[in-house]
């Protein structure tokens, strides 16, 4: 079989910024390893990310900023002001539209906070496990007490003001036996939007604890949460189904889309203007065959160097190779387009490894979940033909 892996440089979809790694919750299952380092991101390295952007030629006519990578709203809305500010400028003066994304844990937001993001129209994400029972398990504060009830009190206040905003809850191998308690307190609380990540094995996180039949409790989950969503006539979009359904629509057809396997489509920039790409996840490790996945330094390299680095180019094959490996062994490649090269290599030690956890888990599951669930669907709408 000849498979083609021919890829160009971005286009970029997410400039995904470190404003700072420290987080005020100490979270079991994180991956970030520096997260109680205070420092942050000077602007004049935002600048020079805008510079990158542009001159890597990597820029069609819009991308989105994700402030992530610790708890960004552990700096004042006053640093924000001034990066957004910047961001416009640049936008303007090169006829491009920028959105920006905030992922929080809400623990600290307040109504300074929200006039900010009104007035710069922030997509905000939070992270939210369900109820306390599940949540205070694993997103605690230093001391260990639970953020559940400052989560809410966040909700609280972004509603107070009119925000919008979607979570995203991670399920544990404990947690995913409870599909019907977590469908209850996210339908109560009045949730949308949602989005699942199971539990992975990245980074600092080695804890997730996953057997052999996890894609059969994950499956079993996603299943019954999708029941429960009918059951109910909910109003709750997840995220795992929605990006299924192309799928389903075009009968089976090849999505062919995955940001993380196109280098610079996922760029991340450190606090000090170290540049990554792929996953997101890879920024902050340390790995000494691809030089800490840094391929290059905003405030030393030219875009030429750092679009042209050696380290670059030796995860571009590996990921190349993962990539026809997966085309050529798995029926579900056409959804995914090759899985998470982080995945791949916190789990596999290789961007060229194949099946993982993940792909167990968010790919594989929601497929069969969502099959399940539209032949159970089937099979009623002919039942009740029968009976007429």
């Amino acid at each position: 079989m000849n498979i083609s892996t021919k890829r160009t440089h971005g286009p970029l979809e997410l400039l995904i910024l470190q404003s700072t790694p420290f987080c005020n919750l100490d979270c079991s299952y994180c991956y970030l390893p520096d997260r109680s380092d205070k420092s942050r991101m000077p602007i004049h390295v935002i600048e020079k990310a805008f510079e990158f952007v542009i001159g890597a030629n990597l820029v069609e006519s819009e991308f989105t900023i994700v402030w992530h990578a610790g708890e960004p709203m552990t700096l004042p809305p006053s640093y924000y002001k001034e990066a957004f500010d910047l961001s416009r400028e640049f936008a303007n003066k090169h006829n491009i539209v920028i959105h920006q994304s905030i992922q929080t844990n809400a623990t600290l937001v307040t109504d300074e906070w929200c006039k900010l993001i009104q007035e710069n129209d922030v997509r905000v994400g939070i992270s939210l496990d369900g109820s306390a029972k599940w949540n205070d398990r694993v997103r605690v504060y230093r001391s260990g007490k639970g953020s559940h009830q400052k989560v809410l009190e966040g909700i609280e206040c972004l509603r107070r003001n009119n925000i919008d905003f979607h979570v995203i809850s991670v399920i544990t191998s404990e947690s995913v036996a409870d599909p019907e308690g977590i469908f209850d307190f996210f339908h109560e609380l009045g949730i949308e939007r949602l989005g699942f990540n199971f539990e992975e094995q990245e980074g600092e996180n080695e804890r997730a604890r996953w057997d052999d039949s996890s894609s059969a409790k994950s499956e079993r989950f996603l299943e019954s949460f999708m029941k429960l969503i009918k059951k109910h006539n909910a109003r709750i979009q997840v995220r795992e189904f929605d990006g299924i359904a192309p799928w389903l629509l075009q009968g089976g057809k090849s999505l062919e889309h995955n940001q993380e396997n196109s280098a610079f489509k996922i760029t991340s920039v450190s606090k000090n203007g170290r540049v990554s790409t792929f996953s997101p996840e890879l920024l902050g490790h340390t790995n000494e065959e691809y030089s800490n996945f840094i391929v290059g330094n905003l405030l030393t390299d030219t875009p030429n160097q750092i679009l042209n680095s050696d380290v670059l180019h030796r995860m571009m094959d590996s990921i190349d190779a993962g990539i026809q490996s997966c085309k050529m062994e798995c029926e579900y490649f056409d959804i995914c387009g090759g899985g998470s090269p982080g995945n791949k290599l916190f789990e596999a030690g290789s961007f060229a490894a194949t099946k993982t956890k993940y792909c167990e888990n968010s790919v594989i599951a929601p497929a069969h979940a969502a099959l399940t669930v539209l032949e159970d669907l089937a099979q009623e709408a002919k039942m009740g033909m029968k009976s007429k």
